[in-house]
């Protein structure tokens, strides 16, 4: 689902031996978008795994009322930092510092899962920052690490024209999004 003018050289790679170098068409494209710094590794075609997003899953967003005063302050730290590491230490260290278990922790059961989120919601609206995606996901990533709750973290593509997007799920609902957005992209990494 990239643009069509670089699918060859990026479908060749995907298919290619592991540990194949990234064609240099998609690292212009990766380094023009400001995805990929020079800091950054390299991407890979190690692992190779099929990602989809079940029609089944359940869509997350819970209804968020009012602000939780209780959890602000731990919000706005957690969406802050978050926010500074993306643009001091790039994607690839913040993916690192998150660290294994706040990634692949369990997400059992959904709802607390979903509550947890709901909760974040309900305080980011009062932090002033913009939103985006990958903040966002980072950032409940990390708040939902501290409830003791893990979720997988998706990226996804569409094609022409190119667009990217992230959000959470567990094996049983979509935790930050709704199907109906998620569907649109084709997913190419889960976390």
């Amino acid at each position: 689902m990239v643009p069509q003018k670089i699918s060859g050289p990026v479908l060749a790679w995907l298919s290619a031996e592991p540990m194949t170098p990234a064609p240099k068409v998609l690292i212009d494209l990766l380094t023009a978008g400001g995805t990929l710094r020079a800091a950054d590794a390299r991407p890979g075609n190690a692992e190779r795994f099929e990602i989809t997003v079940p029609r089944t899953l359940a869509g997350g967003m819970c209804d968020a009322s009012a602000a939780d005063a209780r959890h602000l302050p731990q919000i706005a730290c957690i969406v802050i930092g978050t926010r500074l590491g993306l643009r001091f230490r790039g994607f690839d260290s913040t993916l690192r510092r998150l660290g294994a278990s706040a990634i692949y922790g369990q997400c059992e059961p959904v709802a607390a899962a979903l509550a947890r989120i709901a909760a974040y919601e309900r305080a980011r609206r009062y932090v002033p920052l913009a939103r985006n995606c990958l903040l966002d996901s980072l950032a409940q990533v990390r708040w939902l690490a501290k409830g003791g709750i893990g979720g997988r973290l998706v990226f996804g593509v569409t094609g022409e024209p190119f667009a990217a997007h992230c959000w959470l799920q567990s094996d049983k609902a979509i935790l930050n999004d709704t199907y109906e957005h998620v569907s649109r992209f084709t997913p190419i990494m889960v976390l």
